[in-house]
């Protein structure tokens, strides 16, 4: 038996080779023994002893004993000694406890301490008592995995992946570029705000703040102008990094109203404003030698309660709130998630695609992979197709999502094998082969998901577990336990976090990782006077702690893509037009907004009854138009209905106090609202050609379906004073013509969404830009052509803008590689001057120099349609620009 700490820690040092499997078996068992021993007799209050047991735990990962160690722990000796350690260790001695944690969340030790509620204050005192801040996490994971890989991105056949090591770095040297930057704007003190989609960057700029004690901003990707220009004066951030020039596009167009901005970095491109940085200017900036030190002389402030980041999300009836996070709230809440799915491991491995600007991307995917120690691979997009060959390509045993994304795999399923009459083994072979074989675990939220769906994957294989969470409680609040699904139900309270019902059915929230409070509003207008927050929605709860929604007391839902809306806010945007008594906006997990209107019959000065039926509508759709000026694009109503008589108290749709009870009255006006969610568009015929126009684009450009009227060849908004041509064109009429440009087109009908998402049709195409105007830069999605659709000719010379050669020079001197770019230069090609072509085709030979750029391929794209221009010398030039690009059959 070995019986002293320095023997314990020598045979570790040796390694897991160093002795046989009989005796690592006694060596682990020995553990127990040695602390219950050391525990009793008090020979941890020697602080040499304390040593020696720091240096056990430093050495259980690189001695390969840490999972074997973790499955032998007695857990009595173990929270004895946790006890133990906060009671009687002295901050400096903080290493110890670190250790403690390390072995703690491994899932061998966390099986045995399921739903054994005591913990978790343990954990949250220990947390804080040693100061353990999210730096101090990624530090421990990197020395248990350095060459392990974490973060991996997809790229069709290929992937790159990232050992912890070599993320630690990256990591390192971006946190201090983000410091020195904020030194040389003498904004140091200033927060950093992060307008940013999904990807590697993004993580690992978020970890380089979140570790660096740099406060960073998180706004929505899908914010609209109007609350960027709150939140970065609300917070006064100085250094802003956007993504690309679809997000440098909305800072552009309100930099005036933004005084504290100092500096913006792009992750992909440059640009010519001298304001803005590209990702390679950012990290070239010069290298102070006092930086790191002034950088270090920070982090040794961190404190478990400090200010760690600030997320913002929608308000319920006015401006977006900003939800503070203290570093304590992000690492407790790791631990209590651990606490509630013992049995995820270092060995695990998340196919990620939700919004990282999002508590559940963020914390659980995210935070989660650190504190795991498992791996994070991108999904490359999330369209169904991908999903699925991603999931067959890395097979993930995690999956988080939306409902929507369950249904589609479940709809895969079912599209392969019968899950009615199949035998098991061919449903969980379909399920294998569909999910990648090795899913395991899953987690479906932000909306409802049939509880069949649940039952269905729970069956063969994957853990399917619902939950109920919140931006303000860093993400999940209650889930449901794994083998415990209830249909309906939201599940249990997750570790670490105490709920109750109030006496008017709210749920109400407290612990250690709800949120220090909303940025700028005083506590006491956030919680009680005995800490509780209040949800706004109204629960129940069983027996058995499981609670079930019931109704939403605080007006927000979330559409089918999980973004956020505060339907009350919208509604009360109405109440300054005459002759509305009632408006009920519909779109809880829809993909897209609708307004049910009750004119207001009593005013004394009702017109409307005396309007025809076209008047009327004319009148509403422009009480709808002016609204959506208010709102986001996300946010927009797309069409609307006048109902015959108001929602009524006797009919159970209003409360007492007159507030809607949204459920009965989507209930009891179901047909109608049903009727305006047929479609996912509108079409029109147009020349005798079906055209179809996506409800996403009407709710783009703040208007609806009614809106849009056909023309003998075109299609009009006339509100917006904006025309787009349409028509038969080419040879026989065989082609089709949208705004300037014909097109080869193989379909029964001309649907409109690749030519407002793809500029492989829109760029160069100017009439079809000024329909869709600046906001189409944000709506690019996709750069491959489609098979039906391809590009066949020009129709005329455009009208060129004075100004267009002087913008490409300006952007050309200054190093801008930009879609934007392209678009003039494509532009300038189809002039009638060979000079100004030729301006164009420089600049797309500035752009084929760097063949990793995102619009490489478009660039290939356009200098491979001669027909663009009528001048030779410019055709010839053309062809010597492409030349060297192309090989083999393409040449």
């Amino acid at each position: 038996m070995i019986n002293d700490l320095k023997e314990f820690s020598g045979i570790l040092k040796a390694g897991k080779a160093s002795i046989e499997k009989s005796e690592a078996a006694d060596l682990l068992e020995s553990f127990n023994n040695l602390i219950a021993d050391a525990l009793s007799e008090g020979k941890l209050n020697s602080e040499e002893n304390l040593i020696t047991l720091a240096e056990i735990f430093e050495q259980v990962f690189p001695s390969q004993f840490a999972h074997e160690l973790a499955h032998n722990l007695d857990s009595e000796i173990y929270f004895d000694l946790g006890e133990y350690l906060l009671r009687s260790v002295n901050p400096e001695d903080k290493s110890v406890i670190y250790g403690y944690l390390d072995l703690f969340r491994l899932s061998e030790f966390l099986v045995k301490i399921y739903d054994q509620p005591r913990w978790s204050d343990l954990i949250y005192n220990l947390i804080a008592k040693s100061n353990f801040t999210v730096d101090k996490l990624i530090q421990q994971r990197v020395k248990d995995y350095r060459t392990k890989n974490v973060f991996t991105i997809l790229r069709g056949d290929n992937q790159d992946s990232l050992t912890w090591q070599a993320a630690s770095e990256k990591i390192n040297y971006y946190r201090l570029k983000i410091w020195q930057t904020l030194e040389n704007e003498n904004a140091i003190d200033s927060k950093v705000g992060f307008l940013l989609d999904n990807s590697l960057e993004m993580v690992l700029l978020d970890l380089a703040c979140l570790s660096g004690g740099m406060v960073n901003i998180m706004i929505p990707a899908n914010s609209v102008p109007q609350h960027i220009v709150y939140i970065l004066n609300q917070t006064e951030a100085a250094l802003l990094f956007v993504t690309d020039e679809k997000q440098l596009a909305k800072v552009k167009s309100i930099k005036a109203e933004l005084p504290h901005l100092k500096k913006v970095v792009m992750i992909k491109g440059n640009s010519a404003e001298n304001w803005v940085l590209s990702l390679e200017q950012f990290f070239s900036t010069m290298q102070e030698s006092e930086t790191g030190e002034r950088l270090n002389a920070n982090l040794e402030k961190l404190e478990t309660d400090s200010l760690a980041t600030i997320m913002y999300t929608s308000g319920t009836t006015g401006e977006p709130k900003g939800i503070m996070f203290s570093q304590g709230n992000i690492i407790f809440k790791r631990f209590c998630r651990a606490l509630a799915l013992p049995e995820i491991n270092d060995d695990d491995k998340f196919l990620a695609y939700l919004p990282l600007f999002h508590t559940f991307g963020r914390y659980l995917e995210m935070m989660g992979t650190i504190f795991w120690g498992a791996e994070y691979v991108f999904m490359e997009n999330p369209s169904v197709d991908v999903m699925i060959a991603n999931m067959q390509k890395v097979q993930p045993t995690i999956f988080i999502s939306i409902p929507k994304k369950w249904v589609q795999l479940y709809d895969e399923i079912t599209n392969r094998v019968d899950i009615e009459l199949a035998d098991e083994a061919d449903i969980v072979s379909s399920v294998k082969e569909v999910t990648g074989g090795k899913l395991k675990w899953g987690l479906s939220a932000a909306g409802f998901l049939p509880p069949e769906i649940f039952q269905f994957f729970q069956k063969y294989g994957v853990e399917l577990m619902s939950g109920f969470g919140m931006t303000e409680a860093t993400g999940g609040i209650t889930m449901t336990p794994p083998g415990e699904y209830l249909p309906n139900s939201l599940g249990k309270p997750l570790p670490g976090v105490e709920i109750k019902v109030a006496e008017d059915g709210e749920l109400l929230i407290r612990g250690n990782y709800v949120m220090k409070g909303y940025f700028s509003i005083p506590d006491e207008e956030t919680f009680d006077s005995e800490g509780w927050f209040a949800t706004g929605d109204v629960m129940k709860m069983d027996e058995h702690g499981f609670i079930e929604i019931i109704d939403r007391k605080k007006e927000i839902y979330k559409n089918i893509k999980g973004e956020t809306i505060a339907p009350q806010k919208i509604e009360n945007l109405f109440r300054d037009f005459e002759y509305i008594k009632q408006v009920f906006l519909v779109g809880d997990h829809r993909l897209f907004n609708t307004v049910l209107i009750y004119p207001d019959y009593d005013s004394e000065n009702f017109l409307v009854s005396g309007m025809d039926e076209n008047k009327k509508n004319e009148y509403y759709s422009s009480v709808i138009v002016t609204v959506n000026k208010f709102l986001a694009p996300f946010e927009r109503i797309v069409d609307y209905r006048i109902i015959d008589r108001p929602f009524s108290l006797e009919q159970g749709e209003l409360t007492p106090k007159g507030t809607y009870k949204r459920r009965v009255i989507e209930a009891n006006f179901e047909n109608v609202i049903e009727d305006m969610y047929k479609k996912h568009y509108s079409d029109l015929r147009v020349a005798n050609i079906e055209v179809r126009i996506p409800n996403w684009f009407l709710r783009e450009k703040g208007c609806l379906s009614r809106d849009i009227v056909q023309m003998s060849d075109s299609i009009s908004i006339p509100k917006l004073q904006q025309e787009l041509k349409i028509k038969r064109c080419g040879p026989e009429n065989i082609f089709i013509q949208v705004g300037d440009y014909c097109y080869e087109y193989k379909s029964r009908y001309l649907d409109l969404q690749p030519f407002l998402t793809n500029p492989f049709y829109w760029v160069g195409n100017e009439a079809l830009y000024n329909f869709c105007g600046v906001s189409i830069f944000q709506w690019y999605r996709q750069d491959n052509p489609e098979e039906h659709l391809g590009f066949n000719s020009k129709i005329k010379e455009p009208k060129l803008h004075p100004k267009t050669l002087t913008r490409l020079r300006d952007l050309f001197s200054a190093g801008e590689k930009s879609l934007y770019g392209l678009h003039l230069a494509a532009i300038l090609l189809q002039s009638g001057s060979a000079d100004e072509a030729n301006v164009g085709i420089q600049y797309f030979a500035f752009i084929l120099k760097d063949e990793s750029l995102p619009i490489y391929k478009l660039t290939l794209e356009i200098l491979l349609r001669p027909t663009l221009t009528d001048t030779l010398t410019a055709r010839r030039n053309m062809f010597l620009a492409v030349l060297s690009k192309l090989k083999g059959a393409d040449l």
